[in-house]
């Protein structure tokens, strides 16, 4: 309801949210592109008159407009130079991801608190690419783990639910907003 309350997450319905359902990578870009208060224009362009800005970002998308700041941003780079897999299952890392990049534009100050992956078992398994983020979301509570017999695991490429991302949202903003 935090996240609801503020505008970040819309339900999947009139009357339901879907909690456990899953949180695609063009879901998590548009709650971020209406944190920021969905900007049309964005360093001189007009998103509405680009074309699109992955090959799998087709215009007229309700996640076209977001995805194209996301990127014009900094915040997102795709799944590859011309893909973007928006209706992808957002992962625990590339959340992080995300949320490092879009803290890097919008609150550079924030970037300094990191933590340490190490009493994660799964540590290993998080990519070069991810490990910075990973650390840095560990750090300031974003990501705790995913409980299993009493360890805690990272889940790395595990995918995030709709309830995992709006609590992570939330710490987010109270920790960083």
């Amino acid at each position: 309801s935090y996240c609801i309350d503020r505008g970040y997450i819309a339900g999947t319905s009139a009357t339901t949210v879907t909690p456990d359902g899953e949180c695609t990578r063009a879901m998590i870009v548009s709650i971020l592109y209406r944190v920021q208060g969905e900007p049309t224009t964005v360093k001189g362009y007009e998103l509405s008159k680009l074309r699109a800005p992955f090959n799998d970002v087709p215009r007229g998308q309700w996640y076209t407009d977001a995805i194209w700041w996301a990127k014009l941003m900094g915040v997102v780079s795709g799944t590859s130079a011309t893909t973007f897999d928006p209706e992808g299952e957002i992962t625990r890392e590339q959340l992080a991801v995300i949320l490092y990049n879009y803290t890097k534009q919008f609150a550079p100050g924030s970037l300094t608190a990191t933590g340490s992956l190490a009493g994660f078992p799964d540590a290993d398994s998080v990519p070069s690419w991810a490990r910075t983020a990973m650390a840095w979301a560990v750090g300031n509570g974003l990501i705790s783990g995913v409980g299993e017999n009493g360890v805690s695991y990272l889940r790395p490429e595990g995918c995030a639910t709709r309830a995992q991302v709006a609590t992570i949202l939330m710490n987010y903003d109270k920790a960083l907003g």
